[in-house]
């Protein structure tokens, strides 16, 4: 996966932050807010639209439907077209999102754990 930096502002001051570290977005009208693994949350003013172009190489993410941009390994289980993430929040998919979403799951969970040595 491509990580690609993200530049964001909070209180007038700039971070930079690792897509990698997404969970997912959030959009709002024509704005988004960001949600980050370490419980980070940023607001930004571009739409969804920019983000998911910005994110399209990393293959990583998936428009769950008109409102959300989820980080397909950071979701944690699927169910009635919803997908919970990791921090517990539970996204709506529409049918396209939650056919993805299903076969990574079931594939990740198809994979048998490591044995320790």
């Amino acid at each position: 996966m491509t990580d690609v930096t993200l530049y964001l502002r909070k209180n007038s001051k700039r971070f930079q932050r690792k897509a990698s570290m997404l969970l997912y977005i959030e959009a709002d009208d024509q704005s988004c807010t960001l949600y980050f693994k370490n419980e980070e949350h940023f607001f930004s003013g571009y739409n969804l639209k920019y983000y998911e172009e910005k994110l399209f190489c990393t293959e990583a993410f998936v428009r769950a439907q008109r409102s959300f941009l989820i980080m397909l390994s950071e979701t944690e289980n699927y169910k009635y077209h919803l997908a919970l993430m990791s921090n517990g929040k539970k996204i709506p998919l529409n049918e396209n999102s939650y056919r993805v979403v299903k076969e990574y799951i079931d594939h990740r969970n198809s994979i048998p754990p490591a044995t320790a040595a």
